[in-house]
């Protein structure tokens, strides 16, 4: 194809997408014709990128390490407040030159700090240090459930992102008076490549610590094979091992930091050496903070020269801008795909509840208003915003529709200190007709609706016996209406609901009192001769 021809399909793959996307914002037709314009002015749009593309010449990027990278490595876990809050809640534990450490005790405070970097520093990366102290307590089981239960709490976040994470355990290996890390190599760099053999690593690293003379490093590997087996067959491995198939967070490796200074006490893994060998782990004379390892390589991306700059930002430019327009169609369609699904659902929702269940249909209804107020701002959005593809115009109508027909509806409720009836009764009280007056008023107002008695019991007896209670109970509210009212019975239905839906507790003369009650509803005008609503 010639220069022209390539320059004249260009202008009329761009013009299309320009006319497709205008379109869009001017025409006021169905929504199945703006959704055609939409996705003409996407293809268009991905066809123009394609050509402007075809011809270019193409710069190369390609991933490199370097040390220069900011990075933020939050400690986190059952034992971060209790071993490394030394220095005030809110201090940094150490600063490097392109490392910062924080803590982050809580789930909550975790979130907080990730969305503080990612706000304040995009391209950081955020590592996570899980300190493990297996000597910090005194039953294995309890220092699984404790990690078991940190990894819940973080699961509740929702991180749109799985963050690395670094399982460390501090233990005393051998009689050095230092500080000695095993596996830290399988962070050099600290990559967000999972791993899924974490003890192989370290097995491996123990097994060649045997062959040194050195004597404490003989030791390190005497002891670091008993704590890996030691780990295998506690509940800590089924603590650990979700750590490789987290949805929030993905573990790099686990290393073993050998600490000659810092432990005081003697806890479960002290007790397990005892037991199995007959040796403890001797202790330091002060509480020190666990030591943290020395500076950790970070990852990231390095930019090759690219050739031909002036048609490669020209390039980045018009994608970049098709980039934008194609988030904002595909938000659009999410957004009134969206809207549509949850509208529909409270509507089918508060339709589909049986009419004797009014508090449960108040409820529904509360949600669909809260949905129709959301859905009125979003019909006052301009068209631009949305590429003419809102449905929230019209479903707010329907979710009004909806609302109208029973919000407003007839109610009375008889719920008092004093009942109308007395318990396993349902005959009226004397007071009874003075209490049913403002139904007589309600009833009388509104002639041309049928009402909807419902009667309902304390937990008194057993669930058979309650449910006809109740059901003679409107029955008695609904002859008395008959009476005074001078309408036909045809005009009231019944409905019984026992011990079902209580308004106050049983445990007490005044609950049961509150919870004897009656309560009546008009029937929307549409739903008169659909059904019938008995269970006499």
């Amino acid at each position: 194809m010639s220069a022209l021809h390539r320059r004249s399909a260009r202008r009329l793959t761009g013009t299309t997408a320009l006319l497709a996307f205008i379109a869009t914002q001017l025409m006021p037709g169905p929504a199945g014709l703006n959704n055609a314009c939409a996705v003409v002015a996407l293809l268009a749009g991905l066809c123009f990128i394609g050509q402007q593309l075809l011809p270019a010449r193409q710069g190369t990027l390609k991933a490199a390490e370097t040390a220069n990278h900011q990075q933020v490595i939050l400690i986190v876990g059952p034992f971060a407040a209790r071993w490394f809050n030394r220095t005030g809640y809110a201090s940094d534990l150490r600063t490097e030159q392109d490392t910062l450490w924080l803590l982050a005790a809580t789930a909550e405070v975790l979130q907080t700090r990730v969305e503080k970097v990612r706000l304040q520093h995009p391209q950081a990366q955020i590592r996570l240090w899980l300190p493990l102290l297996p000597d910090g307590y005194d039953d294995v089981a309890t220092l699984a459930a404790q990690l078991e239960e940190w990894q819940r709490s973080v699961t509740a976040l929702g991180l749109a992102h799985p963050l690395p994470c670094c399982v460390a355990i501090y233990a005393r290996l051998s009689n050095t008076d230092s500080v000695y890390w095993t596996g830290l190599h399988c962070l050099s760099p600290w990559t967000e490549t999972p791993t899924t053999t974490p003890f192989e690593t370290l097995a491996q690293a123990f097994d060649a610590m045997g062959t040194s003379n050195n004597i404490e490093t003989r030791q390190r590997s005497l002891m670091g094979k008993p704590l890996l087996n030691w780990l295998q067959t506690t509940p800590l491995r089924e603590a650990l091992m979700p750590l490789t198939t987290h949805p929030t967070l993905c573990l790099s490796g686990i290393v073993v930091a050998d600490d000659g200074q810092g432990f005081t006490r003697h806890g479960t893994w002290a007790r397990f050496l005892e037991n199995q060998y007959g040796v403890l782990p001797p202790l330091s004379s002060a509480l020190l903070l666990p030591p943290l390892p020395p500076a950790l390589k970070a990852v990231s991306l390095s930019h090759d020269t690219v050739k031909n700059q002036r048609t490669a930002g020209a390039l980045l430019s018009v994608t970049a801008v098709f980039i934008l327009l194609t988030a904002s169609l595909l938000n659009a369609f999410h957004h009134a795909r969206e809207q549509t699904r949850l509208t529909t659902f409270l509507i089918a929702h508060t339709e589909a509840l049986e009419p004797w269940r009014i508090h449960a249909r108040r409820a529904a209804l509360a949600a669909l208003e809260a949905q129709q107020q959301r859905l009125l701002a979003c019909a006052e959005t301009p068209r631009l915003t949305d590429w003419g593809l809102s449905p929230c115009l019209r479903l707010q109508e329907e979710a009004q529709a909806v609302i109208g027909r029973y919000r407003n509806l007839p109610y009375f409720s008889s719920q008092a200190p004093v009942s109308l009836f007395s318990s396993g009764s349902a005959r009226l009280r004397p007071h009874g007709p003075a209490a049913l007056q403002p139904l007589f008023t309600l009833v009388n107002q509104h002639p041309e609706n049928r009402f909807l008695i419902i009667g309902h019991s304390d937990n008194t007896g057993n669930p058979e016996v309650n449910q006809q209670l109740s059901v003679s109970r409107a029955i008695a509210v609904r002859e008395w209406l008959v009476k005074t009212t001078k309408r036909p019975a045809t005009q009231f239905d019944i409905y019984g609901l026992g011990a079902s839906e209580p308004v106050a507790g049983n445990d007490n003369e005044t609950g049961r009192e509150l919870n004897r009650r009656v309560e009546a509803i008009a029937l929307p005008a549409d739903s008169m001769e659909i059904r019938k609503f008995k269970n006499e």
